[in-house]
């Protein structure tokens, strides 16, 4: 096998939330001997297929031995006839700056390709949350329970994924992704600010207040007059509206500390002397009906809207609620994607190995620096 591999899809988005994938990723490409022998001139699919399984079993991603590993390919002649595969095209347009060099021989498409193809097998709602969690500082832990999440900065922002609908405008799941990126925000720190962020932007038909103009983990300098009261030089409020200057933070700790309640405190009082109307809403609030809708219709005021008042949007409201709930740590158990769609088109060219690249898109892949992204 001489040409590098490109994990995609579902097989590459499990490596994008491999618990232990920064570690292997480092050791596998500054390791003076190569660990996985990936691309090893006159090795079988088989092979190829079983060192992959290793590398991936090293993050922390297990795939049953019976199923095929997700790669991308850059014209539906490069498919791979090979059971251990499944072929993607992708086109030969995908730039370097689209993939993640993650072993020898073996790279994984990048967050704003992965996000376009989640597209073709999740759900609107799963793909704007997946979209914040790319965009954001955390990631889900596919390994624990639902709504376990470690920090990490971003792994692409929601100008790389319009860069990338830009450069493949015509790939399945474009469509939905560019739909779904209309309400996808940069920097969420949480899946619980995530799930107030769409409470917030989504269309009133969908349960949320139908308001885009928001940004999330926005700096407010301290002026110099100010700088006495408050031991900082700026403040961050979780999600900003800066239009109507309102802020709203999601407080999910029901039992904070003395200090640290004195401290939130203080800000208020700040942000209050700089113009800022604030609202806070708790992890009680997401937890009941009632309560949830009441605040909401308060944030709904500061902004200046027209409250909800349509059964049908109160209904899709709660709805709303209970899957943002869920999705935020209430459930026990996370399932893992589903395979994408296999309804790919079959072709007879394969190479002796079952894997092939067009050369253009080899030489883009092995020419052209590789962003690494871990």
């Amino acid at each position: 096998m001489d040409t590098p591999v490109v994990l995609s899809h579902a097989s590459a988005y499990l490596v994008l939330h491999a618990r232990n994938r920064q570690a292997v990723v480092h050791n596998a490409l500054t390791s003076p001997v190569d660990p996985y022998r990936i691309s090893e001139s006159g090795t079988h699919a088989r092979n190829i297929a079983a060192r992959i399984r290793v590398f991936l079993r090293e993050c922390g991603v297990s795939l049953e031995n019976e199923t095929e590993i997700d790669i991308a390919v850059p014209t539906s002649l490069d498919r791979t006839s090979s059971a251990f595969f499944k072929s993607h095209v992708v086109g030969t347009s995908c730039n370097s700056s689209e993939l993640v060099h993650i072993a020898p021989g073996l790279f994984a498409v990048g967050g704003a390709l992965n996000f376009i193809q989640a597209a073709t097998w999740m759900e609107p709602l799963e793909l704007i949350e997946y979209g914040y969690e790319l965009c954001g500082r955390y990631e889900l832990d596919l390994t624990e329970a639902r709504g376990d999440y470690r920090d990490r900065r971003p792994l692409t922002s929601r100008q790389r994924i319009h860069a990338a609908l830009a450069n493949h405008p015509n790939m399945p799941g474009a469509k939905r992704a560019r739909h779904a990126l209309a309400f996808v925000r940069d920097g969420s720190r949480s899946p619980m600010e995530t799930a107030l962020a769409l409470a917030i932007v989504l269309p009133k038909a969908k349960g949320g207040l139908g308001y885009r103009h928001i940004v999330l983990n926005h700096r407010i300098l301290i002026p110099q007059e100010l700088k006495a009261t408050i031991r900082s030089d700026y403040l961050e409020v979780d999600i900003f509206a800066p239009h109507r200057n309102v802020g709203v933070e999601y407080d999910g700790d029901a039992h904070s500390e003395l200090k640290r309640r004195t401290h939130d405190s203080d800000r208020l009082a700040i942000l209050g002397m700089l113009g800022v109307s604030m609202r806070t809403i708790t992890a009680s609030h997401f937890m009941h009906q009632l309560d949830f809708h009441r605040a909401m219709n308060s944030v709904a005021a500061l902004l200046h809207l027209k409250l909800p008042t349509a059964r049908d949007c109160q209904l899709a409201q709660n709805d709303l609620r209970i899957t943002l709930v869920r999705g935020g740590g209430n459930s026990t158990t996370i399932e893992r994607p589903p395979t994408p769609d296999r309804r790919a088109s079959t072709s007879s060219h394969h190479d002796r190995h079952g894997l092939t690249c067009n050369h253009l898109f080899l030489t883009l892949v092995m020419l052209t620096k590789i962003t690494t992204i871990f």
